[in-house]
């Protein structure tokens, strides 16, 4: 079971000396969502676009569904998922 409180409570902390500011107004797209390392990135993202009010676009890609643990992100506005297979030169196209 993933505890959502301990995710959040790790972006905050790993995030607190790094320039985030840096990211307002920009996209940001991140490969492998559904990994360890894609849903902390997923986490942190999210928490510089709540808690500290910085305006991010960001798209998370996924190969096969939105996974259980990244579902509390999909019912916000705040990350976009788009599902499909990187090794396609389609969906290659398609993506923003």
């Amino acid at each position: 079971m993933v505890r959502f409180d301990l995710l959040k409570a790790d972006a905050r902390r790993s995030l607190a000396d790094v320039p985030v500011s840096r990211l307002s107004n920009r996209t940001v797209m991140i490969a492998g969502a559904s990994g360890i390392i894609g849903t902390h990135l997923l986490y942190g993202l999210t928490h510089c676009q709540a808690d500290l009010g910085i305006a991010i676009k960001v798209y998370a890609l996924v190969r096969q569904g939105v996974p259980e643990h990244l579902k509390p992100l999909a019912r916000s506005d705040q990350v976009h998922f788009l599902e499909g297979d990187l090794t396609e030169h389609a969906y290659l196209s398609s993506l923003p």
